[in-house]
């Protein structure tokens, strides 16, 4: 008995220091905590839209414009975005103002991108008063491109055209938004994206290593999680209506371009056995001439990978429904190869990567971008144009003029690819 005491009146002043101890701990964890709430506070009153310290130009934020005034022309504000394009202020009498919008398809450099086809064309066409905004941005999903073409529609535009679908599973790592991704990871990520101390403090750090001040991510190098594509694909659906509604909301029409991709590149993701199978077969079917099996095999293999960095079958379903719905013209990329080359389109041949096609391809889809765009603008036959077209892949300059950079700073991929 006298044992037990002893050991109790030992024990007790311990069990007390560790109360308190953790008291202590406590008190300090929430008045860290309380300091870093008010410091956030203060912050986000006094610089609403972070303070501008990325010297004008930023990267994958969704709060920032996309595009700002220089002199008397808009510029792009994103280091994701096209160096060579401009829109000026003020529009010429008569003239026609045309936006392109979307991933690096579009704000690819000149001369091979869909952009610059298609600027080419216009150029011959309607003359000299032609003015062409690129709004396209490389790693856009449509969250980006929504909020681009909304803002680019309040510059007095005449004609939008929009080419996305192969960015949304990227993307989904760069939205400021815990509904593709829960739980104390989706939490650090939303806080690394709005924390203005997190910032302050990873921008100082850059400042004393002298690195330029960019926002970057990494492409995902994970396959898809539980749920995934069925969130996505619930976004992509409810940014092209917001689009549709801007575009309606304008009164400004456009065509719509459901995009096309590599068939004959193999999945990616490392669960992807079932699309790998189908990949096979498909290739199978290619060589022994079945093209209609070939096509639904190589299909369901490019929408089987688990690393879907094409756009799969139900984004380009969802995008012509919705297109359908508010009466947008269509133009389908993949179709449009199809019925010029079957073997080159499901071999590959009109790609250069998984999602970007060459300028080959690009000059025929853009080509039956500009035969819709002829029902609401006043366009001469492409049989009068075609011929002053310089060859896909040649310089657009003798057409176009001198292609020069509006922007300065450099863009995303070259702060991230440049050679030490």
């Amino acid at each position: 008995m006298h044992r037990t005491r002893g050991v109790t009146s030992v024990l007790a002043p311990c069990d007390n220091d560790d109360m308190s101890r953790r008291r202590r701990i406590g008190f300090a964890a929430l008045t860290v905590v309380l300091l870093f709430g008010l410091a956030e506070a203060v912050m986000h009153v006094l610089a609403p839209d972070g303070g501008g310290r990325e010297s004008g130009f930023v990267g994958h934020s969704t709060t920032r414009p996309y595009f700002v005034v220089d002199g008397d022309r808009w510029i792009p504000h994103r280091t994701e975005m096209s160096r060579y394009t401009s829109l000026p202020v003020s529009r010429e009498a008569g003239g026609l103002r045309v936006g392109v919008f979307g991933g690096s398809t579009v704000a690819s450099d000149p001369p091979d991108g869909p952009f610059w086809q298609l600027a080419a064309m216009l150029k011959l066409s309607f003359g000299g008063d032609t003015q062409v905004l690129n709004g396209g941005g490389h790693g856009f999903g449509s969250t980006r491109v929504r909020g681009a073409m909304i803002e680019a529609l309040a510059r007095d535009l005449d004609v939008v055209i929009l080419y996305t679908g192969h960015n949304e599973f990227t993307e989904s790592r760069y939205v400021s938004t815990l509904s593709l991704q829960g739980g104390m990871s989706g939490f650090m990520q939303l806080l690394r994206r709005k924390s203005r101390i997190y910032e302050a403090l990873r921008l100082g750090i850059r400042d004393l290593r002298g690195q330029p001040h960019v926002i970057s991510a990494e492409v995902p190098g994970g396959p898809l999680r539980a749920g995934e594509m069925g969130r996505l694909q619930l976004r992509f659906r409810e940014n092209l209506e917001a689009m549709a509604l801007a575009m309606q909301v304008q009164a400004v029409p456009g065509v719509w371009v459901l995009p096309a991709s590599h068939l004959g590149a193999a999945p990616e993701g490392s669960d992807s056995g079932t699309a790998q199978a189908d990949f096979e077969r498909g290739l199978s079917l290619r060589e022994a001439g079945d093209r209609p099996g070939a096509l639904a095999a190589l299909r369901r293999a490019r929408d089987g990978d688990q690393l879907p960095r094409r756009a799969t079958s139900e984004l380009v379903r969802i995008m012509a429904e919705v297109a359908a719905k508010h009466q947008i013209p269509l133009v389908d990329a993949e179709a449009v190869l199809l019925k010029r080359d079957p073997d080159r389109t499901l071999s590959g041949g009109f790609s250069i990567d998984r999602m970007h096609l060459d300028a080959a391809g690009y000059r025929l889809v853009m080509g039956e971008v500009y035969r819709l765009l002829r029902r609401t603008v006043h366009l001469r036959p492409m049989v009068e144009i075609a011929h002053r077209l310089p060859h896909p892949g040649a310089s657009l300059e003798p057409v176009l003029g001198p292609i020069e950079r509006t922007v300065a700073a450099p863009t995303l991929g070259e702060l991230e690819h440049k050679s030490d």
